[in-house]
């Protein structure tokens, strides 16, 4: 999240200010997923294993770690020892 600064404003200011941000965040909060449905953009597009239309999250999360270049390779043998 970023910061309120602005050249020439008061502390008072920016905490004023940072206080009406993070009350328009906790009111936005429990319509987000509505919102950005509302968008209309595809799951694909997102590249979001969570946020699914489908609703099958567990299966797109293993999907997305198995697919991962990350989980390609087996784990060094440093790595290996320490978890003995």
């Amino acid at each position: 999240m970023c910061r309120f600064k602005e050249p020439g404003a008061r502390a008072a200011q920016a905490a004023w200010a940072r206080s009406q941000q993070y009350a328009l965040l906790a009111a936005l909060r429990p319509d987000a997923v509505a919102l950005v449905d509302a968008f209309g953009i595809e799951d694909y597009l997102l590249n979001s294993a969570l946020g699914r239309a489908d609703g099958d999250v567990y299966r797109a999360l293993l999907a997305a770690a198995r697919a991962s270049p990350l989980n390609a390779t087996q784990a060094r043998a440093c790595v290996s020892s320490m978890s003995r």
